[in-house]
């Protein structure tokens, strides 16, 4: 590609879309209002050319996440243009997955993917990838049988290696309450008494081994006492009522997340993922849409890359120019690994 700006150009575009928000249309305004003329297509291409340069960088962190000891998993929409779709658009899928080592309080990794439906088969490959844990809320797909090239049929998240998340589990309770049903208030009490001991652990800074063998003493037997209101509750409950619908995904979702307390290296909830696909749902706020199924490929690329800076606490615009300009220089595909956020903090800081 033949362009007239530098790295440090295409790494304002990633960067401050993906960390402050701000779509290309309003990067375009800013430039114009600075005597930089530039057709929105002209901006358009300079995206496309910059994720697509760096896309083995993002495929190898994605790799990194999707080795960790537990990977937690979410998802949030994504309006994407289609001429061919009902009033030219339908409803994709940015996914979200944070990678954990176990340790309490370690170094997050993130990656993002894009996926055009919410159907299971189009997200079994990555779990598939996922040797860990895997956390994740009750997405019925999660649970879907898929078939994979051999023919051969396979759960997508497999039930022996899913964790739950008890933040879904408390707001459908939470929901439950805000319906007028004050028998909410119970199981909420329960759930306030289990994140207070997580606080406690947290505040303590005990490590997994202690908070294991403390949710053992203090906190299942809490968990005993919700497990059997709603039993005793759910039978009671009409089929429709708020209630019910929290005493059934409660239900549904028991095994995975009892298992949570069975190792202080796991955590109760899904959280870190949420936080960290909120600054996504933030920004789509101001961009609204992306152009096409290959933009929202696209868009994965950039935020698995700046998401992982803002972790580490690094300038996005000086890790993606840097990038972009080894890159440039022929970078060897069989050293990616060497180019990710992480080895890039590193070596600055040696």
């Amino acid at each position: 590609m033949i362009r007239k700006v530098g790295s440090s150009f295409l790494a304002k575009l990633l960067a401050d879309k993906c960390a402050l928000g701000f779509p290309l249309d309003r990067q375009r305004r800013e430039f114009d209002r600075m005597g930089l003329h530039m057709p929105d297509k002209t901006m358009a291409s300079y995206w496309a050319y910059s994720t697509d340069i760096l896309s083995p960088v993002a495929l190898s962190v994605t790799g990194n996440v999707f080795a960790s000891h537990t990977v937690g998993a979410d998802d949030s929409h994504l309006k994407t243009l289609d001429r061919m779709a009902k009033n030219g658009v339908f409803r994709a899928h940015l996914w979200c997955f944070v990678g954990t080592d176990g340790t309490v309080g370690g170094r997050e990794m993130v990656a993002y993917g894009y996926t055009s439906s919410w159907n299971a088969e189009e997200i079994a490959d990555w779990f598939s990838s996922i040797d860990g844990w895997i956390q994740c809320d009750g997405y019925a797909g999660y649970s879907s049988e898929v078939e994979d090239d051999d023919g051969e049929t396979s759960i997508a998240v497999p039930d022996d290696r899913r964790l739950g998340c008890g933040m879904h589990i408390r707001s459908k309770f939470h929901a439950a309450l805000l319906a007028k049903d004050r028998r909410a208030v119970i199981p909420l009490k329960f759930f306030a008494d289990l994140y207070l001991i997580e606080a406690e652990c947290k505040a303590n800074g005990v490590d997994a081994k202690a908070r294991g063998e403390i949710r053992r003493v203090r906190s299942l037997p809490i968990l005993d006492q919700l497990d059997a209101w709603v039993d005793s509750t759910h039978p009671t409950l009409l089929p429709k009522s708020p209630l019910r619908r929290a005493t059934t995904y409660a239900i549904n979702q028991r095994l995975f997340f009892r298992r949570c307390f069975s190792d202080g290296a796991f955590e109760i909830d899904n959280g870190r993922t949420e936080r960290r696909i909120r600054n996504y749902a933030v920004g789509r706020r101001n961009f609204l849409f992306t152009g096409s199924a290959r933009g929202g490929e696209r868009l994965a690329v950039a935020y698995t890359l700046v998401d992982n800076c803002l972790i580490l606490g690094i300038d996005p615009r000086r890790y993606l120019q840097d990038t972009i300009d080894k890159l440039e220089r022929g970078h060897a595909l069989s050293r990616m690994s060497e180019l990710t956020p992480a080895r890039w903090a590193a070596n600055q800081s040696r």
